[in-house]
């Protein structure tokens, strides 16, 4: 799945986020105005982004299907203030699901993800009021942190449940985040430290996503 507002001219202004891979795994704004939560943005290479509230905003995707022992979650977010987050998840459908964040508070400044059990974090801290790439890779129970494509820690984790939630953006089912999101990409594989490098080079980076050359590098792996 690849979700990416700066290079979605067809869903630009709708309700809905068109999946970038071309796997049809599209989000829908929920609680959301198309005319204003979709904002100009062109920083790092990007040009327009989501805009949450943090109220009850978030997007809701069809992807019900991730690999629990083998996936990479990657996005770039803007936090401006204390209160602003990073957010993706799959929870709500049984099982332990998985989330990686930013939290919203002021309390952390760490990169975590979530494996249903237990909140891991990154030792290096994300910057803040400033466009950020956080990644997370895993591998069996082998977790990274990425940020601006730098690892920033590694952790073992022991592997999610299977869930057959939907992926969701800026809400997890209890807190909803506040701030504006881009290029949101996830893998059914561990990316390479190379290909997270690539990421973090600007939003959407090897876009467009449609092609002949679909299974090769950046794409090889978006989630269907």
């Amino acid at each position: 799945m690849w979700l990416c507002p700066s290079l979605d001219d067809t869903g630009n202004g709708t309700t809905t986020l068109y999946d970038q891979s071309g796997n049809g795994k599209n989000g829908t704004l929920t609680n959301m105005s198309p005319a204003s939560d979709w904002v100009a943005d062109t920083a790092n290479g990007g040009v327009r982004a989501i805009d949450h509230d943090g109220t009850n905003d978030y997007v809701l995707t069809s992807l019900t299907s991730v690999p629990t022992s083998t996936h990479s979650i990657s996005m770039w977010a803007f936090k401006q203030s204390a209160y602003d987050g990073m957010q993706i998840n799959q929870r709500g459908g049984g099982g332990n699901q998985w989330q990686m964040w930013l939290s919203p508070s002021g309390t952390s400044t760490k990169l975590q993800y979530w494996n249903g059990t237990t909140t891991h974090s990154s030792t290096d801290n994300v910057p803040q009021d400033a466009w950020v790439h956080g990644c997370v890779t895993r591998d069996g129970t082998d977790v990274k942190f990425y940020i601006n494509g730098v690892l920033a820690g590694a952790v073992t984790a022991s592997v999610p449940s299977a869930s057959t939630a939907a992926v969701r953006i800026y809400y997890e089912g209890f807190v909803y985040s506040r701030g504006k999101w881009d290029d949101c990409r996830i893998f059914n594989r561990a990316i390479t430290p190379i290909e997270v490098a690539k990421l973090a080079s600007a939003r959407g980076a090897e876009g467009p996503a449609v092609s002949t050359d679909y299974y090769q590098g950046l794409r090889r792996g978006l989630l269907r």
